[in-house]
Order: C-alpha cells, then sequence, then structure tokens
C-alpha cells in the first residue's frame, strides 16, 4: 500500500510563474511509491484570476488562499490545519483497534490545538465505544 503525503507549495499565484507552478504539481502526482496530495497556498492579493480558477477546478489538489502574502504563514497555515486533523486520525486509528486509551490521548491532544474543539462531539462517540 502506498503511504500518503501531503506537499505545500506556496506561491503568489503570478502569471510570469504559472509555468513552473504547474510543473511542480505535475511533478507530485507523478510521485511513485506514495500518494501525493499537493496543496497549493495562493498568498497576497495580486493572484493572476486564470491560475486561481484553474487551480480551482482541479479535484486532484487542495487549494487554499492566504490574504496576507507570507510564505512562512501561508506553510504555517496549512500545517496547523492538517496536524489537527491528523491528530484525530490518529485517534479514530487507536479507536478501531481497541486501543481506548492511546485513542484518548490524541483525542485529547486535538481537542487541545487551536481550532479543536470542532472536535468535541467525537468525545461522546469515543466515550461511547
Amino acid at each position: 500500500m502506498d503511504c500518503k503525503v501531503s506537499i505545500i507549495i506556496p506561491s503568489a499565484g503570478q502569471k510570469h510563474r504559472r509555468e513552473s507552478l504547474f510543473r511542480a504539481i505535475d511533478s507530485i502526482l507523478t510521485q511513485r511509491g506514495v500518494k501525493a496530495v499537493p496543496i497549493v497556498v495562493l498568498n497576497g492579493e495580486n493572484i493572476d484570476p486564470e491560475i486561481a480558477e484553474t487551480l480551482k477546478s482541479r479535484p486532484d489538489i487542495i487549494l487554499e488562499h492566504q490574504a496576507e502574502a507570507s510564505l512562512p504563514r501561508a506553510i504555517c497555515a496549512k500545517i496547523k490545519r492538517r496536524w489537527l486533523h491528523s491528530l484525530h486520525m490518529i485517534s479514530e486509528h487507536y479507536r478501531g483497534q481497541g486501543e481506548y486509551q492511546k485513542a484518548w490521548r490524541f483525542h485529547l491532544r486535538s481537542l487541545l490545538a487551536p481550532q479543536g474543539m470542532k472536535f468535541l462531539p467525537y468525545s461522546y462517540h469515543l466515550a461511547g465505544r
């Protein structure tokens, strides 16, 4: 089974960089031995509308927008969201394996993370086993 990885591509979405952006996406999607998911973070307000529309129409990528043109913030915002989701998925994995103590440990970590309270209803599911 191929492992799954997410690869963040921060971009200002400028017309003169279009070719390299789409070449990077294609390179990620053609990797062997791994299920690679490109996450394109368009940051700033000077994004070429044609590039944005093309990216929106592609089901094989995840598209995010960061209003401030900041590479570190673009990367950090997406990593935080993926990290939170990963904690939840690890908790679900352990619950499915019957390892409830480990499941609770990862679930509590997800609740304590920023925006983690959205997983609070899962507490009832986990408690009911």
